[in-house]
């Protein structure tokens, strides 16, 4: 398993450059960027998308109550949210690696927790 993780670790890894950087500390997830960034914590994820944000692929992580945190696939460290998003319930690792490599805009729901809302005003 470890030899598979391995592999789908690799095909994560996206080339190029993109604006900010990712930090992953204690289960929390940082993006600072240019013109935007904040933080969330891995427990509080809702929803992971992958969108075409200002013409770049990023990653949208939606949380109750609170604004989504978009961070661009290619930032500087962007690599380090594998390890983030294999902590969530049931993530199917071989779709997120898929959906990363594909070469179109269409947006794709990665993840979603048990409970998601669909709303990022919603709270619990």
């Amino acid at each position: 398993i470890a030899m598979y993780i391995g592999q789908q670790r690799g095909r994560f890894r996206v080339n190029g450059l993109a604006p900010g950087f990712v930090r992953l500390v204690e289960g929390q997830i940082s993006y600072f960027g240019p013109h935007h960034g904040g933080t969330i914590s891995i427990a509080n994820i809702m929803s992971v998308n992958l969108i075409t944000y200002e013409e770049i692929k990023s990653w949208r992580l939606d949380q109750n109550g609170k604004p989504s945190l978009i961070i661009p696939v290619a930032a500087t460290g962007g690599e380090l949210l594998f390890d983030a998003f294999t902590k969530l319930k049931d993530l199917n690792l071989e779709n997120m690696v898929r959906q990363v490599s594909r070469e179109n805009e269409n947006s794709a729901v990665i993840w979603r927790s048990d409970d998601y809302c669909g709303n990022s005003q919603c709270l619990h």
